[in-house]
Parts: C-alpha cells; sequence; structure tokens
C-alpha cells in the first residue's frame, strides 16, 4: 500500500479485516489494505479500486501516532511502515523516531521473502478451468471432476487423465443454484450447481461423486437433469459410487467393488483409459510424490518460528487439488525448496496457534482473516485440508 500524505494526516491505523484508518480533520476513512489511497487534498479523497467503506471495524492493533512532515509518502509493506528514512512495525506503540534510517532496523531486514509462485497459485484458484488445467486438455487429456475426499484422487490421475476438484471461486449470486435446490441446502453445493449452469465446468469429462452428502449428491442430480456439460461434450458421464462408513473386511470389500465398478470401468470404456495392474501403481506413486512435498510443507508449520504461514500453505494444498498433478509437481518442488532455504523473521508474527476444522472451506481469504488478527493457523483438518489425507 502506497498512500500520499500530507501534515493534515496524524494517525495510521491497522485494524481488523485488512482495512486501515486514516484521520483527517476529524473524518474518518476505511479502505481496504491492498488497495490505494490517494490524497488530491485534505478534504478530498479519491479511492482507487472500489468504494469506500462506511463501517469502522474494531482495532485491534496499537496505533502509531505521528506528525507527517508535507510532501512525505508513507510505504506501508506488509505489517511495516515506512516514513521518509524512519520506521517501525504497526503492532506497537510508537512515538514516530526522527532520523532513524529504517535499514538499521534487523526486523525490517530480516521480514520473510514472498514466496516466488504464490501469486501464480492465488491465479490458479480463481477458476476452475485454470491455465494449467486448460494447457492438459488441450494436450488431450481428461477432466475428472470430483467435490468430496471419498473420490480416490489418486485413480483420478492415471495416463491420459487428471483430477480437478471442484471450486466455485469469485461466486457473487446464487439465485439459480437456490431455485433448483433450496436455501435450506449449504452454499457450497448451491454455488457448485450455479456454477454448472453458467458453464463453468464444460471442460470436464466426467464427475464423480460419492453418497458421502447428501446435499452435494442432490447437486449432482441437477447436473444430471439439466443436462450440464453434456451439450458441450457428448461423452461426459457422472458417477456416483457408495462409500461405506466403516473399516471392516466387507465394507472394504464392498468399496473395492465400488472403485471397479464406479470409477475404473467407465474411464476404460468411455475413454479408453490404462487400469491395468501396471497403471495403476505407477499412478499410486505419482500421488505419493504429491503428499510427500504437501506434508514436507505442511510440518513446517511445527516449528517454534515457521518459515511459512497458515495461509500460504492453504493456497498450495489448494492448488494440488485443483491442478493437473504432473503440472503443478514442478512448481510444488521448487517451492520446497524455497521454504528450506527462507529465513523466519527474527520474532513469531503471531500470538496464538489455531487448528481449522470444518467442511468445505475452500476460500484461502477466510484463513487469511484469521492471520490477521495475530493468529497462526498450523493444522487444516476439513475437506479440502491436508489432514488426515
Amino acid at each position: 500500500v502506497r498512500v500520499p500524505v500530507t501534515s493534515d494526516v496524524n494517525f495510521i491505523h491497522e485494524v481488523r479485516l485488512l482495512w486501515f484508518h486514516a484521520w483527517t480533520d476529524n473524518t474518518i476513512i476505511s479502505r481496504p489494505a491492498l488497495s490505494t489511497i490517494v490524497w488530491k487534498s485534505t478534504k478530498s479523497v479519491r479511492f482507487v479500486g472500489s468504494v469506500p467503506a462506511v463501517v469502522r471495524p474494531e482495532p485491534l492493533c496499537e496505533t502509531i501516532k505521528m506528525v507527517a512532515p508535507a510532501e512525505k509518502t508513507l510505504h506501508i509493506v506488509k505489517k511495516y511502515a515506512i516514513f521518509g528514512s524512519c520506521g517501525c512495525w504497526l503492532n506497537q506503540t510508537v512515538l514516530w523516531p526522527t532520523g532513524i534510517s529504517v535499514m538499521k532496523s534487523e526486523r525490517w531486514k530480516q521480514t520473510m521473502k514472498d514466496l516466488k509462485h504464490l501469486i501464480y497459485f492465488e491465479n490458479l484458484l480463481q477458476e476452475a478451468n485454470n491455465e494449467l488445467v486448460q494447457q492438459a486438455k488441450a494436450e488431450g487429456e481428461h477432466a475428472l471432476g470430483y467435490t468430496c475426499y471419498f473420490v480416490p484422487e489418486t485413480l483420478l490421475n492415471l495416463p491420459g487423465c487428471f483430477s480437478s476438484r471442484l471450486r466455485a471461486p469469485n461466486t457473487g449470486s446464487i439465485d439459480v443454484g437456490t431455485y433448483y435446490m433450496s436455501s435450506k441446502i449449504c452454499s457450497y453445493t448451491r454455488s457448485i450447481l450455479e456454477r454448472g449452469i453458467e458453464g463453468g465446468y464444460d471442460y470436464l469429462d466426467a464427475l464423480l461423486s460419492s453418497e458421502t452428502c447428501q446435499m452435494m449428491h442432490r447437486g449432482h442430480e441437477h447436473f444430471e437433469i439439466l443436462g450440464l456439460v453434456k451439450e458441450k461434450n457428448p461423452q461426459f458421464f457422472m458417477s456416483m459410487m457408495d462409500v461405506p462408513f466403516s473399516d471392516e473386511d466387507f465394507a472394504v470389500d464392498h468399496y473395492e467393488e465400488q472403485l471397479r465398478r464406479k470409477v475404473l470401468e467407465p474411464l476404460h470404456e468411455t475413454y479408453g483409459i490404462d487400469i491395468s495392474d501396471k497403471a495403476i501403481p505407477a499412478a499410486i506413486k505419482d500421488h505419493n510424490e504429491i503428499s510427500r512435498i504437501i506434508t514436507e510443507i505442511g510440518d513446517l508449520r511445527k516449528a517454534e518460528n515457521p518459515v511459512i504461514t497458515g495461509y500460504e500453505f492453504h493456497v498450495i494444498q489448494l492448488v494440488s487439488q485443483v491442478c493437473p498433478h504432473k503440472r503443478i509437481l514442478p512448481y510444488l518442488r521448487q517451492t520446497l525448496t524455497e521454504h528450506k532455504r527462507r529465513k523466519a523473521d527474527p520474532q513469531p508474527w503471531f500470538r496464538v496457534r489455531l487448528v481449522v476444522t470444518g467442511s468445505e472451506i475452500d476460500d484461502p481469504a477466510f484463513t487469511k482473516l484469521i492471520e490477521d488478527c495475530g493468529a497462526m493457523v498450523v493444522a487444516d483438518r476439513y475437506c479440502y485440508g491436508s489432514l488426515p489425507s
């Protein structure tokens, strides 16, 4: 955030929900932290990017008090403020120093560097049919969509196909999904149906699901009733398998039979996918490599002073699920190597450690919201999370 200021601006205040407040002549202005504020004068303020908010969140951090000389520029990088040759952290109460160079601040110099591929990963999460999915489709690979982790991701990554765990990022209204289903149905299911009706999943060659959630079961029924994707791809098929909630021998046998009848055989009969005893172990080996890297990156959160944030891990975990494995794997390897060389801040940036549990938490902004309040998410026990898978 870069904020040109004048001598009439007396306070900068970091608060909950990524909002900053600036006071000018008793007038409060609230903006998201990632926006740019352009001061045209002390009485007129123009916002670049979106409309000013009217809600004033409860502040979480202490106020930085300063008297800003005229024609200076305040830079706010993450949680560090630089003004001229001075600098300090926004979670401390500091009378603005004079004549202290920012470069003398050891803590500033050792702030964790941004990950090389983080922005690219974030962009991949902006739509289901992302860049890597499009590359795989262009080379003739078959996209197999799924929503529940009870569907074995490994079997969806046999030679000639790849898994694509469905999300509905940037969803606005879900009125159409609600019309076909009900307001009682979870918003995730309605969002998936809404995106399907919009054509967001027309790249799919199959949709595989399990009877583990009746709401999603109903959503998939509407895919079939409305003929979604079928018009674009006549070979598109849907398969719903019965997953037992038991590990008894008879339940394991039943699950194995369901995987054969509802996943492997339809893939072989429709698209000629190799489901031999040679192809499946190779797919398992590739999947284990993804799991090893994700586990190793996730374990970094256990450190006293981690070199990763919960938000970063959430993004990394999601791209490993929504992108073709062989195409995202090189990026994950590089990211793991980068983390091993990354230097942590001299002091932990968080006050408490949290585990987040739940169902379809597929929006990294939720994790970022938690961490901007001073907590770190160190374990993710939800459907899109890494535990216990």
